[in-house]
């Protein structure tokens, strides 16, 4: 009854995460010289008007409506006046700051006057993306050919703005809209910079079913592992240790295993905090025998020894957010028929137990991954 409250809990508590309440909070996107970013941001009045330069005198360029998604740019090579704010993207211009909603204003508007978060998804389903140079230099073209007008010159290690609706893969040429507007062949550009993940958890079996039938759960499993992996990865290796003990009433099996899993991310959820994954992998076990019901004949009941190789087959969700990652994954642990106890010489008699070591095990995992 404990292990079921527990799971059920941590099911609610996952659920709880992975699906907040218009989970729309501030999207700033910084460049990694910090030299300019950019944030999401929405128009709170009915109709405002887009300015060629940071006066309300200034000639009135276009307008914006109500809750329309536009893009703001901070840039440490231009100043812009106070109360101001240089909008990039849909349409290029100058609109007062206190126009302008952030994330989480807007979700508390919308709860306050109950609108309809997806209503103008259709029409403000972009992203910004900030993206590298990654050759010794690139031109900037006037449209997507080889033979359009250079307008600039990127070098490498500069870094561009795309904004997308469909991502920036499978692309000849990207649309950029700083430091200008123009394209760059996407060879020429980093469209999937990685960087290394380094991570370190613990598990908790709150359930663990013996493979071996008479066997029944007598300490749940408990763990911790390593994991490596790359941003832009599918793919984790996870290195870690698993000790469980199993019993037939006063017999006691105890197992310790070493194991290398490798997991694949087959689906991502929620801006991909939440992911799903698929798991193979194998493992050393080292297991312990003995019949303990009578201690002081410990000469004739001894704890007889075994270990081999065995394999791991499974699955899990996870979440994650900030580094931290809370997840449940179910593995089963296959072995081949194990011997404790030496085969008995002619006229003697010996204690020798056959059975399989393995298991199906359900476990929540928590850790953090560093990222670098």
């Amino acid at each position: 009854m404990y292990n079921k409250k527990l799971f059920l809990l941590l099911i609610a508590m996952i659920l709880s995460f992975a699906f907040p309440s218009n989970n729309l909070k501030a999207q700033v996107f910084q460049s990694d010289n910090d030299k300019w970013s950019v944030e999401v941001k929405y128009i709170e009045p009915g109709t405002i008007n887009i300015y060629s330069s940071t006066s309300e005198d200034s000639k009135v360029i276009g307008h914006y409506y109500y809750l329309d998604k536009v893009l703001v740019i901070s840039n440490s090579g231009e100043y812009v006046k106070f109360g101001w704010a240089e909008v990039i993207f849909p349409y290029k211009g100058f609109l007062l700051e206190k126009d302008l909603l952030s994330g989480e204003e807007k979700i508390a508007l919308d709860k306050r006057f109950k609108n309809n978060p997806d209503e103008f998804s259709s029409t403000q389903n972009w992203t910004p993306h900030i993206i590298q140079c990654e050759k010794e230099y690139a031109f900037i073209k006037s449209g997507n050919d080889f033979n359009k007008e250079n307008l600039g010159i990127i070098k490498e290690d500069d870094e561009v703005l795309a904004i997308t609706s469909d991502g920036v893969e499978n692309k000849e040429w990207i649309e950029i809209y700083f430091p200008m507007r123009g394209f760059v062949f996407s060879n020429e550009l980093v469209l999937f910079q990685s960087n290394h993940l380094l991570g370190i958890g613990v598990s908790y079996g709150f359930v663990n079913i013996p493979y071996e039938k008479n066997l029944e759960n007598y300490k749940n499993p408990i763990g911790g592992f390593i994991e490596y992996s790359k941003t832009n990865w599918d793919f984790n290796f996870r290195v870690g240790y698993n000790k469980s003990q199993s019993n037939l009433k006063e017999y006691i099996l105890q197992t310790d295993i070493i194991y290398l899993q490798v997991q694949y991310t087959f689906w991502r959820l929620f801006d991909e905090h939440v992911r799903f994954y698929a798991l193979a992998g194998g493992g050393y076990w080292d297991s312990k025998f003995q019949f303990t019901k009578y201690p002081s004949l410990s000469d004739y009941f001894p704890e007889e020894k075994a270990n081999g190789f065995g394999y791991y087959l499974g699955g899990g969700i996870e979440y994650s957010l900030s580094g931290f990652f809370l997840g449940v994954q179910y593995s089963f642990f296959g072995t081949e028929e194990a011997t404790f106890g030496p085969d008995a010489e002619p006229g003697e008699f010996t204690n020798q137990y056959k059975m399989f070591i393995g298991s199906n095990q359900v476990e929540v995992d928590f850790g953090y991954r560093f990222e670098f």
